[in-house]
């Protein structure tokens, strides 16, 4: 009961204090003045509410807003509950940029906590990571208009680029920036990454992309901001690909400077190789690129080879910056922005499937950053709040069931280290 007790207080406690920091406030409100019921600061705390606990519609949101226990209530400055169709109009009103806003507010409150330091690296990385999901509309700007091709029936199709710190122990998603119909990852690459640097450029030093936007244009670009990247080059037609390929087959790269084993729950073994050389003349005019790596991935099941890939990646970072074991994790960590994110919104908020608006695309990118709002919240309260290792690994859908009930049944005793909060956000 007292391990219960301290996670209600840390837990109410710090999201309380973190929405402050977040500035709800000051996001502009797009809605006419007329008609509103419920301030926007009021709406965004109900949804973030609603998405720390594990709901996955507006109407799951509705009826938590109603349960949600007077101690916490007032706390929150919420005032009774706040109806679906309140929360859907106003969302699909605002713009994206605008409640990004709430999320690098929180990053930035998180940096000055010291909470996103360096984990296993010498400097901050980015993980950043295209990101598609099909609707049933298109706007011609959030979503774009494919056809399905062996229906012929047309579809909405939004695209996304994800920015995950992957160097910090939570590797939470700092930024969500929408990719235009009328381009792709290659293309918005320049903006995206441009707009990080100036944002959150004292966070990293290197930015790890996979194909989608390796080119040497963007690679050149990384550079001449003062970054380093790591991209992946699989695309085999590619004369950088062959000129990496021949070059571990010419110097005869027979051993692995490192090497890590995974066994798996159902039995398979992973083991992943790694294979570096300082890039020599011949890689065309990629003057920048001074690394190359390949990783060599096997999967065995009873100690026999079920399935082995080679993997090539290039860096502007000098070979002995890291240490094998480090450029090995480095290659592993990319997959951060995969595995730590859009697992988690696939699998436990359910993004794809559940996207909670459908039919506004706009609608649609608002939620999402408040999704990854959520995420970063939990994220960050997970790994680097909770004090004890087994309360870091707690499950995600543990962890929302438990952040459910607090919202639903803390009590002023349980809370009353808390100060009330000093006005009131929630009508008008």
């Amino acid at each position: 009961m007292a391990q219960e007790g301290r996670f209600t207080l840390r837990w109410v406690r710090y999201f309380v204090k973190r929405l402050r920091q977040g500035k709800l406030s000051e996001v502009e409100d797009e809605r006419k003045r007329q008609g509103r019921r419920r301030e926007l600061p009021s709406i965004f705390t109900a949804m973030l509410v609603g998405l720390t606990a594990g709901c996955k519609s507006l109407r799951a949101i509705e009826l938590l807003t109603e349960s949600l226990s007077l101690p916490v209530r007032r706390r929150l400055g919420l005032k009774g509950r706040i109806p679906d169709t309140t929360m859907r109009d106003a969302l699909v009103r605002q713009h994206p940029f605008e409640v990004r806003k709430v999320l690098w507010a929180i990053i930035e409150d998180a940096h000055q906590r010291k909470a996103l330091e360096p984990e296993g690296f010498p400097f901050g990385v980015l993980a950043m990571d295209g990101r598609d999901t099909a609707v049933d509309c298109w706007d011609h700007h959030y979503a774009q208009q494919n056809t399905h091709e062996k229906t012929y029936l047309s579809y909405g199709l939004v695209r996304t680029l994800s920015c995950c710190l992957a160097s910090a122990k939570a590797k939470p998603s700092i930024d969500l920036v929408p990719i235009p119909a009328e381009t792709n990852e290659m293309g918005i690459f320049p903006h995206a990454f441009e707009s990080q640097v100036r944002r959150f450029g004292h966070l990293f030093q290197l930015v790890t992309y996979d194909s989608g936007a390796a080119s040497k244009k963007n690679a050149q670009l990384v550079v001449d901001w003062g970054k380093d990247y790591l991209f992946q080059i699989n695309d085999e037609r590619r004369f950088l690909y062959q000129r990496l390929k021949l070059c571990f087959e010419v110097d005869k790269v027979e051993r692995a400077q490192t090497e890590t084993l995974k066994c798996k729950e159902d039995g398979k073994v992973v083991i992943r190789r790694l294979y570096l050389l300082k890039a020599k003349e011949g890689f065309k005019d990629w003057l920048h690129l001074r690394t190359a790596l390949r990783v060599n991935s096997q999967t065995l099941v009873g100690g026999r080879v079920v399935h082995e890939e080679d993997r090539f990646f290039i860096s502007s970072l000098k070979h002995t910056a890291l240490s094998y074991g480090q450029w090995l994790a480095l290659v592993r960590n990319h997959w951060s922005v995969e595995n730590n994110c859009h697992n988690v919104w696939d699998k436990f908020f359910q993004e794809d499937s559940l996207p909670i608006i459908d039919k506004d695309p706009r609608g649609m990118v608002v939620v999402m950053v408040l999704r990854r709002i959520a995420y970063a919240l939990a994220a960050l309260f997970k790994s680097v709040t909770q004090r004890s290792d087994d309360k870091r690994q707690m499950p995600w859908r543990e962890f929302f069931e438990r952040v459910r009930d607090v919202f639903c049944s803390a009590s002023d005793s349980q809370l009353l280290p808390l100060p009330e909060p000093q006005a009131a956000t929630a009508t008008s």
